[in-house]
């Protein structure tokens, strides 16, 4: 079913051309067909549910050990300073995703699956208000932003950030993480200043994001074939960096930040008729910026900290974080 946007029949979920099934009960036994919707796709996958939602089915049905043939898709950081980080994979014309719901793209065929790291980069704007007094008040007097100052505040802190290692779940998740994480920062020692933090805010957000685009290649089977990177925080180089270190990929960032808008601008002018098609549109109106190529004894260094470290921090977290907040609700 490679290409095909998938629908469960019957269960309340959008399929093409943004067509919606009335919701039906998943009663005990009830049997339930998976298919695709375009017409030459015959192919068809049934099972049995129990009382499960629609949402909780898929989730269910996609968790189990199904084979899927491996396609390519593009990924995307959005980094926004004041909002969600959030990771986009966007398969080619060839490709499929056993996601649902798969969110449609604006380009006809494509489609789009997102992990999203809630108050993602925003922990930027949190480390600035609580300790980068120093660069906010330095900035009008140098005439550059705060950004940039903390920009040059991270060199004071090696790759790695010395044993610093933080997970950026300063907001709890739903599913991944669940409701019950907290924030955490391991590894301290005296060494350590505000730049070793900062600098593991970077590297944090960064290994979560690759912990996300995992997770997506490993449900979908779909193969991450390039990575770029939009939003705020693809102007700091040090972000930048950081994220292509810890994923071991060139990782580049387009000419404009502003990437939502451009977008916009590109669906208007093809449906306009300024532009014949998606493919002259985003042609003429995108082009990529910088490049940041991995440094390989940075990214050797990271990929230890990611699969020793970081990967297990949650797991052995989780059970603190759940006997932290049933010890709070019951406080007087």
């Amino acid at each position: 079913m490679a290409g095909a946007i998938l629908s469960v029949a019957s269960a309340g979920i959008v399929g093409s051309g943004g067509r919606s099934r009335a919701a039906e009960p998943l009663s005990d036994g009830r049997k339930v067909e998976i298919r695709a919707q375009r017409p030459e796709d015959r192919e068809a996958v049934h099972v049995t549910v129990q009382r499960l939602s629609p949402e909780t089915f898929c989730h269910r049905f996609f968790e189990s050990k199904h084979e899927f043939p491996e396609q390519e898709a593009h990924l995307f950081l959005d980094i926004d300073f004041v909002g969600h980080l959030v990771l986009v994979a966007v398969a080619n014309e060839s490709g499929g995703t056993p996601f649902i719901p798969p969110n449609p793209a604006a380009l006809p065929g494509k489609f789009i699956a997102e992990v999203q790291i809630f108050r993602g980069f925003w922990m930027v704007s949190w480390f600035k208000q609580q300790f980068g007094h120093p660069e906010v008040t330095a900035a009008p007097i140098e005439g550059v932003s705060s950004d940039a100052l903390l920009d040059r505040l991270v060199q004071d802190a090696p790759p790695e950030s010395e044993g610093l290692m933080l997970q950026p779940y300063w907001t709890p998740g739903i599913r991944t993480p669940g409701p019950e994480a907290r924030g955490a920062v391991i590894g301290f020692t005296d060494t350590h200043t505000r730049a070793h933090l900062f600098r593991a805010i970077l590297e944090g957000l960064a290994y979560a994001l690759r912990e996300g685009c995992e997770r997506i290649q490993a449900r979908s089977g779909v193969r991450v074939a390039s990575l770029r990177v939009s939003g705020t925080g693809s102007q700091s180089k040090a972000a930048m960096q950081a994220t292509a270190d810890i994923f071991n990929w060139p990782t580049s960032r387009p000419h404009t930040f502003e990437t939502s808008g451009l977008g916009t601008a590109i669906s208007g002018a093809v449906g306009l008729g300024l532009h014949r098609d998606f493919s002259t549109a985003v042609g003429e109106m995108t082009r990529l910026g910088a490049t940041f190529e991995p440094n390989p004894s940075h990214a050797a260094l990271y990929e230890q900290l990611y699969t020793r470290v970081y990967k297990r921090m949650y797991r052995r977290l989780a059970p603190l974080y759940e006997d932290l907040h049933r010890t709070l609700r019951q406080a007087p």
